[in-house]
């Protein structure tokens, strides 16, 4: 694929299973869920974890994914990644987590969680939430200035985007979102 290119998997074609990892700031797996590669470009990737998929840690479900597949957006050169959180129902909630930059290596996606995050949920204005545990761990693991600089950069930018149209954000700043029959049509997760 050349540089720029947009990876898309064709249509019917079964996509790359994916296992994205969250790690806490000293390394430790805080959790992984597996899913799969709906897009790939210039560092953004796309990850569908479809209904049935489970988050874990050391092999131990800490929750499954219900109701509708979650789509996860990532960058490797942004503060922050995006969670569709939507309902079948059609009510959209999103959640931004505060991280740095994710790292694409074959087929695992990897990003160290900064205990700070944004939701955007339906009928409500953005929110900075877990202020509390952030600076807990800044304190605690001695977050150095550039990680610190980097998280309240990533939250300012979630509250921005958040607090206007994230669709038109995501086709513009991403790949754009996936079209809903792509998110029907993902199978639900046999580990």
């Amino acid at each position: 694929m050349s540089r720029g290119e947009v990876w898309v998997p064709r249509a019917g074609a079964p996509s790359p299973s994916v296992l994205v990892r969250k790690l806490f700031f000293d390394g430790r797996l805080n959790w992984e869920l597996p899913g799969y590669l709906l897009a790939l470009q210039d560092g953004r990737a796309t990850v569908g974890h479809p209904l049935g998929s489970a988050t874990l840690r050391d092999g131990v479900p800490l929750g499954v994914v219900r109701h509708r597949a979650v789509i996860n957006y990532l960058w490797s050169d942004r503060w922050y990644g995006l969670f569709d959180l939507s309902e079948p129902r059609g009510l959209r909630h999103w959640y931004g987590n505060v991280q740095t930059p994710a790292v694409f290596d074959g087929d695992v996606i990897s990003y160290v969680d900064l205990d700070l995050d944004v939701v955007l949920e339906p009928g409500a204005p953005p929110r900075l939430v877990d202020e509390d545990e952030f600076f807990e761990a800044c304190g605690r693991l001695r977050y150095p200035p550039e990680i610190v600089e980097g998280a309240w950069a990533g939250a300012a930018c979630l509250l921005r985007v958040f607090a206007g149209d994230v669709a038109a954000f995501l086709a513009r700043e991403h790949l754009g979102p996936p079209d809903e029959a792509a998110i029907a049509a993902l199978a639900p997760w046999r580990p």
